[in-house]
């Protein structure tokens, strides 16, 4: 899977397992469900729902490394697709690494939480996932209705010799493609240089709801703003995460 993952995008194999994790913690997680794109970024009411991009820089960044020396007794971590077990595991722990990188997430969340409210254009965040990481709409559902049609023939058919083979295959064939998109939207953000970034702005810009914004076209005002506001945040976050790290080297 990684191989194949790598040969695609421009990341190494452990950034490749490293954003996968990721992926599949975000996916399985019951907050960046569809509560998310109703609350925006207004996360300072009680309940609202981070947004994709406080949710993604939360975990990728607070995620252990993978641990294949020691699997999860009753559900080992064998496939990309799933969420790694000892992910739970290490939530729950009492150790003194877990804990620093428990106080590590609760302080990333409240660093984005500004940034979301006080920086960045409202429900910019999931405007994000919708632009650059998630599957085209149509796509999606068209992938959806055939999973559900086998679903509802395997109910009213016995199985025969590969049928439970070929569902598996169609499952892992739509968690490759949501993967896939995810990989892409990050190389597109980071790894393919000013112009593809410069396109997931454009289209942020064009998608973000505003009246003015046809077919393909965004107003200038609006892509230079956005850009000094990624600026802004961009440095905003550097040196919080700096000053973080520097005050945890100082108690140590």
């Amino acid at each position: 899977q990684i191989a194949k993952l790598g040969n695609r995008h421009p990341f190494g194999d452990d950034e490749i397992l490293r954003l996968s994790r990721c992926h599949a913690y975000l996916l399985g997680s019951t907050t960046t469900t569809g509560s998310s794109a109703t609350h925006g970024n207004d996360n300072s009411k009680k309940g609202a729902a981070a947004s994709f991009l406080s949710q993604w820089a939360t975990h990728c960044s607070t995620l252990p490394p993978a641990d294949f020396t020691n699997p999860h007794p009753t559900d080992p971590y064998t496939s990309i697709f799933q969420i790694d077990p000892n992910l739970s595991a290490a939530a729950t722990s009492t150790s003194s690494l877990c804990q620093n990188d428990f106080m590590r997430k609760i302080y990333i969340t409240k660093v984005m939480a500004v940034v979301e409210e006080h920086i960045l254009p409202p429900g910019f965040g999931d405007t994000l996932q919708r632009v650059a990481f998630t599957l085209p709409k149509q796509q999606q559902q068209q992938q959806q209705q055939q999973r559900q049609r086998a679903k509802q023939q395997s109910k009213h058919t016995q199985y025969k010799d590969g049928d439970a083979d070929d569902d598996e295959e169609q499952e892992n064939t739509f968690e490759m493609d949501r993967l896939d998109t995810f990989l892409n939207g990050a190389a597109d953000c980071s790894r393919r240089g000013n112009r593809k970034a410069l396109e997931i702005i454009f289209q942020c810009c064009r998608g973000g709801g505003a009246a003015t914004n046809e077919g393909s076209k965004a107003r200038a005002g609006e892509l230079l703003n956005l850009a000094y506001r990624l600026g802004l945040a961009c440095s905003l976050l550097t040196t919080a995460f700096k000053l973080y790290d520097e005050a945890i080297h100082s108690n140590d």
